[in-house]
């Protein structure tokens, strides 16, 4: 109430500038508290993931029942991101604010690589799948509210993400420190002029699906709009699914469900194991660590696709993206079919190397 009084004083009863000193206010407030705790040790907080599209191909109904699904020739391209950020204790952590704060810059995050107006974070090559992103040039990037319900964001006065947490610092009045975040980028979408299967299937142009998956905490996520995850350990995964010819492949509506089921499966298997690579790089790493090298225990029987056929009992995650891309594919699948091709797995507080 002190600060309302001297705001409209200071602004002569203006509302909007009374609102616009409250504003800065704030922000000098929470840049002195930010100064006297950057000492103070921050490792608790929370591991955020955020999917806007997960690349998986919207279909047309038009003729479904004769000549099966036809997919849109313009699929959306998967943009996700995955952010690490660290407060003092629990309490903070668990708190609304602090959690608001999380699933919004998970979201800036999945939408930066699209929107920074900086080249340098790019990827020189059309290979890299996942980037890391420079924690100084995030923070002077805008903070993009995720949308609470469908079509509507924050009414807030924009602010970069740095401002973003210096006001939650002085509400809160914890050390709070972005840690890492990184993000999907140069994962293009087959253009709108590309070949279809049904010109060109030897030429057809593969999915790339994202899934994320939080562990050990809270989920804000919704049926509609960009799916964010909060957790104390969180994973996001890219995952390159071959379209299958027309001939042998038997891909239509319902079989997109067993997609994202498995994709699911694979990001709640490298979060729930101790995973730290896709498959192994030498003989010397352990084969438990690897997420190919593990039994699938995290798989949902909803990924299962019709005419699967697997000769073990508890199955690797590798011998069941062979029996699945067999299925899915409709012949023998060598590992091509589908392959995961980027990875992310935070755990909260863990040591890592800064790569920026």
């Amino acid at each position: 109430m002190i600060k309302a009084k001297e705001a409209l004083t200071e602004s002569s009863n203006d509302i909007k500038g009374a609102l616009a000193w409250l504003e800065k206010d704030m922000q000098m407030t929470g840049a002195k508290k930010a100064s006297k705790v950057s000492d103070r040790e921050a490792k608790e907080g929370g591991v955020a993931v955020c999917i806007v599209t997960d690349g998986v191909p919207a279909s047309s109904t038009t003729d479904s029942q004769q000549q099966g699904v036809r997919f849109s020739p313009i699929t959306l391209a998967a943009r996700a991101g995955i952010v690490e950020l660290n407060c003092e204790t629990d309490f903070v952590g668990r708190n609304e604010i602090f959690q608001g704060l999380l699933a919004d810059l998970a979201h800036t995050v999945a939408l930066f690589p699209t929107l920074a107006i900086d080249d340098s974070i790019s990827s020189s090559s059309s290979s890299q799948e996942m980037i890391d992103i420079p924690i100084p040039q995030l923070l002077e990037f805008p903070l993009i509210p995720k949308p609470t319900k469908e079509g509507e964001g924050s009414k807030s006065a924009p602010k970069t993400v740095g401002n973003a947490i210096l006001d939650v610092v002085s509400r809160l009045g914890e050390r709070i420190h972005l840690a890492r975040a990184s993000s999907l980028s140069n994962v293009a979408a087959p253009p709108a002029d590309a070949p279809r299967r049904s010109e060109s299937p030897q030429t057809s142009t593969p999915w790339f699906v994202a899934s994320s998956f939080a562990h050990g905490s809270s989920s804000t996520q919704s049926t509609e709009g960009p799916q964010v995850s909060i957790g104390k350990v969180g994973s996001l995964l890219l995952t390159r699914i071959q379209r299958p010819d027309k001939a042998s492949g038997s891909v239509n509506e319902t079989s997109l469900p067993f997609l994202r089921s498995l994709t699911r499966s694979l990001a709640r298997q490298a979060a729930g194991m101790p995973t730290r690579s896709i498959e192994p790089a030498g003989i010397a790493e352990d084969a438990e660590e690897s997420l190919y090298s593990q039994s699938f225990i995290m798989r949902l029987a909803a990924s299962k696709l019709p005419g699967e056929v697997l000769d073990s009992s508890e199955p690797t995650v590798k011998q069941v993206l062979q029996a699945w891309g067999s299925a899915w594919s409709g012949k023998e699948s060598s590992g091509d079919s589908i392959h995961v091709t980027a990875m992310r797995r935070w755990q909260l507080g863990e040591p890592f190397e800064i790569k920026n």
